[in-house]
């Protein structure tokens, strides 16, 4: 299961790219955030359940990098203020796809 978190985080960075980039029709940007925000969560939890989960979730959603298609004239760019939470949220996603689904090793006593 790892590695295919592994490699599904790595194309969620990949699709992120920069903030300016990813594209939505309005209605979905709150969910996609929300989606966003509780895989940060789950990152720092180590959950691998929950991360698996809101992977597809996100991969669901459509969003998509201006650069990787033809624009759906529905497609907008993040709206404030969600495209300053993106901003702050890639970052983490790329520091935590590092290591989050790697096991935890318990310091020794």
């Amino acid at each position: 299961m790892r590695n295919r978190l592994d490699r599904d985080l790595a194309a969620l960075q990949d699709d992120l790219g920069e903030p300016g980039e990813l594209r939505l029709p309005p209605e979905q940007w709150a969910p996609f955030m929300s989606h966003l925000e509780e895989l940060v969560e789950a990152l720092g939890e180590r959950d691998q359940s929950r991360i698996g989960e809101l992977l597809q979730r996100l991969g669901a959603s459509g969003a998509r990098r201006v650069r990787a298609r033809i624009d759906d004239p529905r497609d907008v760019d993040a709206p404030e203020p969600f495209r300053a939470r993106l901003a702050e949220l890639v970052p983490v996603i790329a520091d935590h796809a590092r290591t989050a689904t790697k096991p935890r090793v318990e310091p020794k006593r």
